[in-house]
């Protein structure tokens, strides 16, 4: 039976996109390991709790200061160091085995991860895992394959963001060509990668398991505020949510919006002082749950929002997670007028409000027909739902079939 290794840098419980693939490889029949690593408290327990009914194995690399500080402190050095390198020498220069570690910390161990695993196949996701998967893999001789959820040369804006877009085209420029296949986040980030690098990328979204029944809507009479919500695993500035703010002053509504995720530092403060001065506005904060929670979660408010501004690039491309939790939920999407997200805007049809960032006067017009009109709102969620059936969920023959058909490419049916 072959085995795959399913490999990224950062916890299960916030990459759901490795955590989706481990799961319908080892239904497909398929020997899976899943290597990830460790260095958040409330995602190490989450990660705990998702693993425990998974059949497959699970190598955690744990790099938590409260757990393993010694190997926490060497591979924090490590990556430093590497980083001191990469800034005095620049990209371009940089040694191969010095930019990999730049980009992840704990790329050593994630090296030995793999040489443990004695795979036929290591598919990686998360931009930091790239090339230290790719170089560990060309060291032994087996395939791998890349999954980009995001645009990494354009994640980042200002002077900040053109060092890294230098950064992420070198790793990305070592590590694309000798994959044995390539995932994309949408069908702008796949389209954006092949332009760039004239290498193939087969889009898979960020769509979910539908539930085995349609989540209940909440009963919303008249006159009650809309109920809104958003989640992330960071909850800061440059996200869209002023955007709700300033609707929710200019056109007077009754909202309820709530927040999921941790906020960065000092945001929490200064989004509630501002949200304190608009008559109207209830504003809530709640911390991070499991993933295996989100669906129901969402399912408890009325409409979802997906803000992604137009800037960075990797914004206006992304197709987020968030987004497609809410279509599994059946509920109204609010969207923003973005590349990646139009096209699901029109499939949606009228599920969902399309607006242009920034642009609150508009947001507010169209939060106002939903919230005037329950029989609406209704509709729209009917209409999400049925999308949701026909086409934006994870067992669609362009989703997890697709993932199907490259594994078997590379190493043969279980």
């Amino acid at each position: 039976m072959p085995k795959v290794c399913v490999a990224t840098s950062t916890q299960l419980s916030t990459c759901p996109r490795m955590l989706k693939a481990a799961d319908a490889l080892t239904d497909f029949g398929y020997e899976v390991e899943v290597v990830s690593v460790s260095r958040t408290p409330w995602a190490s327990e989450a990660d705990r709790h998702l693993v425990r009914t998974r059949p497959w194995r699970w190598r955690e690399i744990v790099l938590r200061r409260d757990r393993a500080p010694l190997r926490a402190a060497r591979a924090a050095l490590r990556q430093r160091f590497a980083e001191l390198v990469t800034q005095r020498l620049g990209p371009v220069s940089t040694p191969r085995l010095l930019l990999g570690r730049a980009a992840m910390r704990g790329e050593a161990e994630l090296a030995r991860a793999l040489r443990a695993s004695r795979c036929d196949l290591v598919y990686a996701g998360t931009g930091s895992a790239l090339l230290p998967v790719a170089r560990t893999a060309r060291c032994l001789g087996i395939p791998y394959a890349l999954d980009l959820e995001d645009f990494h040369p354009g994640e980042r804006a200002g002077a900040e963001g053109l060092w890294h877009s230098q950064f992420m085209a070198r790793v990305l420029r070592e590590a694309l060509p000798g994959a044995a296949f390539r995932t994309g986040g949408s069908q702008a980030i796949a389209r954006a990668y092949e332009e760039r690098y004239g290498l193939p990328v087969t889009p898979l979204h960020n769509v979910f398991p539908l539930p085995a029944e349609r989540p209940p809507r909440p009963v919303r009479e008249l006159g009650a505020p809309l109920r809104l919500y958003w989640f992330s695993q960071t909850v800061g500035p440059d996200r869209g949510l002023e955007d709700v703010l300033e609707a929710a002053r200019l056109g007077a509504l009754q909202l309820q919006l709530t927040l999921r995720g941790v906020p960065a530092r000092g945001y929490r403060e200064s989004l509630s002082r501002q949200a304190a001065m608009v008559a109207g506005l209830d504003l809530r904060w709640e911390a991070p749950a499991s993933p295996e929670d989100m669906i129901r979660l969402c399912a408890e408010h009325d409409v979802g929002l997906g803000l992604e501004r137009r800037e960075p690039k990797n914004k206006d491309l992304c197709l987020s997670n968030k987004v497609l939790t809410y279509v599994a939920a059946g509920m109204p999407l609010v969207l923003t007028d973005t590349r990646g997200q139009r096209p699901i805007a029109a499939d949606l049809g009228r599920g969902s409000l399309l607006y242009p960032s920034g642009d609150a006067k508009a947001l507010a017009e169209g939060l106002r027909r939903w919230s005037e009109d329950p029989a609406s709102l209704s509709a729209a969620a009917e209409a999400v739902w049925q999308a949701a059936r026909r086409r934006w969920r994870w067992d669609h023959e362009l989703e997890r079939e697709a993932l199907r058909r490259l594994v078997e490419g590379v190493v043969g049916a279980p």
